[in-house]
């Protein structure tokens, strides 16, 4: 049996330990959003450092989540943080770390300055995303060939398709698609080449890199083409494709590959994917408001506020298509993941829903399908 004195020390020793954690590591508190609980993480750890003291913030993601709440913590904290100090300022080293435990997601931020060590944290939940009952993508096969197709129209009781090297307007006769015009296309040579059909009234268009065509469709093509970019409704203002590049490009914007616009309750939003490969989110005045790095490059609006998205399924390798809407610059599923037969290499806008465009494994073959989603759900 211990004796008296060594039973207070034991005492006196959890005591002090206990002091020791509740110094270091604050109560876990929740927010309503990430944002919310990162700015208010943010406040406390800018108490435990003295004002004169400049700050260098890094992070590392050791969640289950995407790296775009890592950033989008981040940036709170860093506001937060966000300080005056003279040249010859001492640093405090502070690092944020994004962990989970089974219930919720950890912000864990140490402070390290002058040998001394303190550690804040915040928890937080995402939005409840209900996912039962959530409405499908209309899947339907429009067109497939062995060559690349950039894109593929329907026009009334037609089908046109463009391809590198050709656009053909195709008829369906005793239930088949029969070729009833084509016109051979000399555009320029893109390593990744993309282009776009639109009907302008009686018109077609063809665009692609440094070129467009533009002319009748009925009753058999007759298209003028220039070596000129065309321009068309494809980006936050009249959009071209860049010459020799399959990149787009508006007037005052950043060039991206894919772009699409949200409709909010405030003032619109814009979506643009990057030439890094992330999905890029801005406010009117161009304000970058968040980071998605989870998608591939294709994604379109649908249904006003909604997004159709691409990305790679973790278990069978074949893309995915899913409807998201973006809350709190978080992407939140809205349907049921639509699988594809291979990987996506185009995908455009279309009523209501989208043109995709993929490469089929193991044929090699390339398949056009039109995506649909309810909009009244």
């Amino acid at each position: 049996m211990a004796r008296p004195h060594a039973q207070f020390a034991m005492i006196r020793a959890l005591i002090q330990k206990a002091i020791a954690v509740l110094l270091f590591v604050s109560q876990i508190v929740c927010a309503q959003t990430l944002d919310e609980t990162a700015q208010a993480l943010g406040r406390r750890v800018a108490a435990r450092i003295p004002a004169g003291t400049a700050v260098h913030l890094t992070g590392r993601n050791l969640s289950s989540s995407s790296n775009t709440e890592l950033a989008v913590a981040q940036r709170a904290i860093d506001r937060a943080l966000r300080r005056r100090t003279p040249r010859q300022a001492p640093v405090a080293e502070v690092r944020l770390t994004l962990s989970e435990n089974p219930r919720e997601f950890l912000l864990i931020v140490e402070v390290r300055r002058d040998g001394e060590r303190a550690v804040e944290m915040a928890s937080y939940r995402p939005p409840a995303v209900v996912t039962a009952n959530l409405p499908s993508l209309e899947r339907r096969l429009l067109w497939e060939q062995d060559r690349p197709i950039l894109d593929v129209l329907p026009a009334q009781d037609r089908l046109i398709v463009l391809d590198p090297e050709k656009v053909t307007v195709y008829m369906r006769r005793s239930g088949v698609w029969e070729p009833a015009s084509t016109r051979d296309l000399d555009m320029p040579g893109v390593r990744d080449p993309r282009g776009r059909l639109l009907l302008d009234g009686e018109n077609l268009r063809v665009l692609a890199p440094g070129a467009s065509c533009r002319g009748a469709w009925q009753p058999a093509l007759d298209l003028n083409c220039e070596n000129q970019p065309g321009e068309f409704e494809g980006g936050p203002g009249p959009a071209h494709f860049t010459p020799a590049r399959n990149s787009l490009e508006t007037d005052g914007w950043p060039v991206f590959y894919a772009y699409a616009r949200l409709s909010t309750a405030a003032r619109p939003l814009h979506l643009l994917s990057g030439l890094d490969g992330r999905a890029h989110l801005y406010n009117q005045d161009q304000r970058p408001l968040a980071v998605i790095d989870d998608w591939n490059s294709d994604f379109v609006s649908a249904c006003g506020g909604q997004v159709l998205a691409a990305k790679t399924g973790p278990r069978t390798g074949l893309d995915l298509v899913t409807a998201y809407r973006i809350v709190d610059g978080r992407a939140v599923e809205t349907s049921e993941p639509a699988e594809l037969p291979g990987g996506v290499t185009a995908m455009w806008p279309m009523p209501g829903g989208a043109l995709v465009v993929c490469r089929t494994a193991p044929s090699g073959r390339y398949a056009a399908y039109s995506l649909t989603l309810d909009c009244s759900r």
